[in-house]
């Protein structure tokens, strides 16, 4: 079997998470990571114990820049920038960038030629890529000549818009609210502080509350979710609706509270119907329906898009309610590899 060659470039949660699932996928071989920590140990220290997911059963061990364990072995650089790492030195196919660093990808179409890579995946949604791809949504209209940068979008939308999708195509959606509730990331901070934009590491959030501390605090903020969405579902109109995020303490999981206006009516009954023959039918782990009663880390580890929590959908004449969650890493991860399969599966056609 002719494996995936692949390289990471940044090595934070998703990065790390990424590599939890390649070493457990006999159709990936991890060659090459590059990462802004210049201590290897620290580098196999972090993904060796987890405070979210625990020690891996199979641990890192450095030799010089290599990190090897019994299923996955990789060479690591330590640059400032995406454009400094030789990836062609390593034969790989596919660059994923997990970095978020908006310097990252003013150069991502050289960096492309360059290395001879087949394509470059992103884990954001900035505006200049050739695809937003969301696995349920859009995927289908991939173009292996037109489409070499691809952003994977973020953990928000890749669980809202096939929600959205599957209702809009049965029922128009006339406009809506949606509240994200979002874990803590790595660039909050424990006390008040200033916060420093994941994005552009040299500037700060003009957003002071997202400077509080993420320990006690449950902070307002803005989200990106809907924007994200209407990348790459085009049916619906950013215009049409309200969004906004709650970041609380809880370290993975996140929720989404939706309510829709439709043109017409829709019983509960219908709803679940559409969505159960949706999970039938679908070629990906993008939907779960479930009706148990269960709490945000019971969803850790789910590898689904989105898990629809049926205990709290309700229509009301046009109006809709639902209550989705998901997991911001593990899942979003899943979900970034599943589509790297999906385009080589295409690109080999």
């Amino acid at each position: 079997m002719n494996k995936i060659k692949i390289g990471i470039n940044g090595l934070g949660r998703i990065g790390r998470s990424l590599i939890r699932h390649i070493i457990k996928d006999k159709k990936f071989d991890l060659r090459v990571c590059n990462d802004s920590n210049s201590d290897p140990e620290n580098i196999a220290y972090l993904l060796n114990y987890d405070s979210v997911y625990g020690k891996l059963p199979n641990s890192f061990k450095t030799k010089k820049n290599i990190l090897k364990n019994k299923n996955c072995k990789f060479y690591l650089h330590n640059k400032n920038n995406i454009k400094l790492v030789d990836w062609k030195k390593y034969k790989i196919d596919y660059l994923v960038d997990c970095t978020g660093v908006d310097e990252n990808f003013l150069n991502l179409n050289k960096v492309l030629k360059k290395n001879n890579l087949k394509n470059i995946f992103l884990s954001c949604s900035p505006e200049n890529v050739d695809i937003n791809m969301i696995l349920g949504v859009n995927e289908n209209f991939y173009n292996k000549k037109k489409h070499k940068i691809i952003s994977s979008s973020i953990c928000d939308s890749t669980a809202i818009a096939p929600v959205l999708k599957i209702i809009n195509e049965k029922n128009k959606i006339i406009n809506g609210a949606i509240t994200t509730i979002h874990p803590a990331l790595n660039y909050q901070n424990i006390l008040d502080n200033k916060c420093i934009s994941w994005s552009d590491p040299k500037n700060y959030f003009n957003t002071y509350a997202l400077g509080r501390s993420s320990i006690g605090n449950i902070i307002p903020k803005n989200t990106s979710a809907i924007k994200a969405v209407c990348q790459a579902y085009k049916d619906i109109n950013i215009k049409d609706f309200i969004s906004f995020s709650f970041r609380t303490e809880n370290l993975i999981v996140a929720c989404a509270d939706i309510t829709l206006n439709l043109r017409k009516k829709m019983t509960k009954n219908e709803i679940l119907n559409i969505f159960k023959n949706f999970e039938k039918s679908q070629k990906h782990k993008i939907i779960k329906n479930f009706n148990d009663p269960l709490v945000s880390l019971d969803f850790k580890n789910s590898v689904y898009s989105c898990n629809i929590d049926h205990r709290w959908t309700e229509t009301n004449l046009n109006t809709l309610k639902l209550v989705l969650w998901y997991d911001n890493e593990f899942g979003y991860s899943s979900n970034l590899l599943n589509q790297i399969k999906l385009v080589n599966k295409k690109n080999r056609i």
